[in-house]
């Protein structure tokens, strides 16, 4: 009886390559993202008292997908705020702000990205909000992150696969 040897789908550079980059796009998504979007409590944020001097719409490259606002302050600074935290109410907020208006913003401390933002006694980004859609983006990216490290187990299998059937054949 004839056996047929099953032969692997990927060759040994793909299968090299999906561990490769699986393993580095699972690793970016999964703590990057989480590390630099950390929950942090109100307390180890940096309070900056400043004026407001502008703002810039930040649009992604491949669409019209607003990806972020920059906030230029009379500090020197350039701080942003994330897209996830922008919607219609925002928009309006920062539109209506004025050069020389003074501003009180909350930093994360690891990323540097716009918590809290108030202008006067307005208050434009909420605290508590910005933490919770940051928890639903980091979500999303953990199942990106487990989706890319499968890449790395598949050819990690084809790997091992490949290999073993080297030595049967001697």
């Amino acid at each position: 009886m004839r056996r047929y040897k099953k032969k692997s789908i990927l060759s040994m550079r793909q299968a090299i390559c999906f561990l490769i980059l699986g393993l580095m796009a699972g690793t970016v998504f999964t703590f990057g993202t989480v590390y630099s979007n950390a929950d942090v409590p109100r307390e180890s944020c940096a309070r900056i008292e400043t004026e407001f001097l502008n703002d810039k719409k930040i649009y992604s490259k491949r669409s019209s997908y607003l990806k972020e606002i920059a906030i230029d302050c009379a500090d020197g600074e350039r701080y942003f705020i994330n897209g996830v935290s922008i919607d219609q109410a925002l928009l309006y907020e920062v539109e209506m702000l004025s050069e020389g208006d003074a501003v009180t913003l909350l930093i994360h401390p690891k990323s540097h990205r716009i918590l809290e933002f108030t202008a006067g006694d307005r208050l434009i980004l909420n605290f508590e909000d910005t933490i919770a859609k940051f928890e639903k983006e980091n979500v999303g990216f953990i199942i990106l992150g487990t989706f890319s490290y499968c890449f790395a187990v598949v050819g990690l299998y084809h790997i091992v696969e490949q290999k073993f059937f080297k030595k049967n054949k001697r």
